[in-house]
């Protein structure tokens, strides 16, 4: 039978390789790329929680009845960094809320797909067998040097799309609000478009993407302050301090560009999401004073992102102006 359980002390090979694929090849915390033999399977919840604890998060309404903690809806791929930083902590809510939902919202797929490794056929273990294998000692690479081409050229004569493949560009942002660094997973096109922005408008990634996600991340802030200031009490009123970024996760999908005589368009589609917490004043119920709460909000949104540049006739940067085009969002929050 198809084990889609966490097992401890066993590889749950097929498990780790289902919720590698569903969690886009990223470790959910930190949203940084990591090889497939480098992830491990974290339990949301910890498996090691109380059963006080269990009845706490299913009384806030966070966890159902009868929540089995080593179901797939209750694990997702880690970097061995996050998980020893993670431990035995919980997200706070509403992030926690987030999160979860992803894990239910994958867990069908994941089942399915620990199902079908279960029945593979010969030719399908071969392939998975190679999805598997480590790459770490130089024999091994040698031999992927050795027959790796021949093999990338079946598979094109199957579908050229699927001889494509992404490589990782880790951004430094210099915007003052964002994360530190983000990761954006170009495939042969996109990896055309960072070279004309380099070579033809003498502009590095970096510095293309730090202006606009500034504008995005302050965007969710005030969303995430409008949210909290909104939230209903029975009696006085809520004073929000300034919202302070906790997390930003923006996934980035492969570009795409356009170039006429004078202008180049580069765009990329970006599903993110961004937690941010504040301090609330509310005022007493019985209008002697006012106490202090943390308020919560967890902005999750995608869209399109496109820049624009005038292609420049000096060796010196083009000024690119940067639109987030048709961004959708909800907004959660808590006191």
């Amino acid at each position: 039978m198809a084990d889609d359980r966490y097992t401890k002390g066993s590889d749950n090979g097929p498990l780790r390789l289902a919720l590698y694929e569903q969690w886009k090849s990223r470790c959910y915390r930190c949203s940084r790329p990591i090889d497939l033999i480098d992830i491990q399977i974290d339990h949301i919840i910890p498996a090691s929680s109380s059963a006080p604890r269990i009845a706490e998060l299913q009384a806030a309404g966070d966890l159902p009845a009868g929540f089995d903690l080593n179901s797939c809806e209750n694990l997702a791929p880690i970097c061995g960094r996050c998980n020893r930083e993670k431990s035995g902590h919980i997200f706070e809510s509403p992030r926690l809320g987030y999160v979860l939902e992803q894990a239910r919202e994958f867990g069908p797929k994941v089942r399915r797909r620990v199902a079908a490794f279960h029945a593979a056929t010969e030719l399908e273990a071969h392939l998975l067998g190679v999805t598997y294998a480590s790459f770490n000692e130089e024999s091994s690479r040698a031999l992927v040097r050795e027959h790796g081409e021949i093999v990338v050229q079946r598979i094109a004569l199957v579908d050229e799309s699927l001889a494509d493949y992404f490589s990782v560009y880790e951004v430094d942002s210099i915007s003052d609000q964002g994360p530190p660094t983000f990761s954006i997973p170009i495939n042969t096109r996109g990896r055309t478009a960072v070279t004309l922005l380099e070579d033809l408008l003498y502009t590095q990634l970096d510095d293309a993407f730090a202006d606009g996600m500034d504008d995005l991340i302050t965007h969710t802030l005030e969303l995430i302050s409008e949210e909290l200031q909104a939230i209903d009490v029975p009696t006085g009123y809520l004073t929000v301090g300034e919202p302070t970024l906790d997390v930003c996760d923006a996934l980035f999908d492969s570009f795409e560009f356009t170039r006429t005589a004078d202008k180049v368009w580069v765009s990329t589609a970006v599903n993110f999401v961004i937690t941010a917490s504040a301090s609330v004043l509310r005022d007493a119920d019985d209008g002697d004073g006012s106490y202090e709460l943390q308020g919560d909000g967890v902005v999750e949104g995608s869209g399109r992102i496109v820049m624009t540049w005038p292609i420049a006739s000096e060796r010196h940067p083009g000024v690119g102006s940067f639109d987030i085009d048709t961004i959708s969002c909800e907004v959660s929050t808590s006191c």
